[in-house]
């Protein structure tokens, strides 16, 4: 079984994404393809969560997972001798059949039982917390942050990367912070500031 997670590792919560003037992250899964008897883990990039044919027609498999789940728990989990046990028994019991229009994957029932119990036991992953930026540093000020109305965007970004790594110290409820739109966020204190200058 070839298990893909360097996208995971060393990630507070790699499977977070949220689309701009979207309420809500997409989702997250896990994805299994028993004919190459291969697992991957990633973020669905279609607004909606629609999903490829290949899914529809369940010759690959997905198991919706958190999008804040923490990267290093969910790579561990995978690599687990509980998930190779589970994962043994899926692609054991699982074939390709003609249904009289198109080829469908089928899982036998001790299979589907498996990845039903996958499903369950994955969720017990440790869980990441994901703020955006205005919530996170909203009550500090711009000079408090370290904001000048003369940065550049390159300064931003260091600034920015500097006080997210001092947001998520290592072992923060074992899991992390991650902040979103952390260089938005400063560019736009920064913009405040040069206005607030020239008024």
């Amino acid at each position: 079984m070839q298990i893909y997670t360097k996208n995971l590792l060393g990630q507070v919560a790699p499977l977070y994404h949220k689309y701009p003037r979207q309420t809500e992250p997409q989702g997250a899964f896990i994805e299994i393809d028993p004919r190459e008897e291969s697992v991957r883990a990633d973020w669905n990039a279609e607004i909606g969560n629609a999903v490829p044919w290949d899914v529809w027609r369940f010759l690959i498999l997905r198991i919706p997972v958190s999008p804040y789940v923490n990267g290093d728990a969910l790579a561990d989990a995978l690599h687990s001798i509980e998930a190779a046990k589970y994962l043994k028994v899926i692609c054991s019991g699982y074939s390709i059949a003609w249904n009289g229009d198109r080829c469908i994957g089928r899982l036998t029932e001790s299979a589907q039982t498996a990845l039903d119990d996958l499903e369950r036991w994955l969720d017990s992953s440790g869980q990441a917390e994901v703020w955006e930026a205005g919530d996170w540093y909203g009550m500090v000020t711009a000079e408090e942050l370290g904001v000048r109305a003369d940065m550049t965007d390159d300064e931003i970004e260091a600034l920015g990367d500097k006080l997210d790594a001092e947001a998520s110290p290592a072992g923060y409820e074992s899991c992390g912070i991650e902040i979103e739109g952390t260089y938005e966020y400063l560019i736009g204190l920064r913009d405040n500031l040069k206005n607030e200058m020239e008024d």
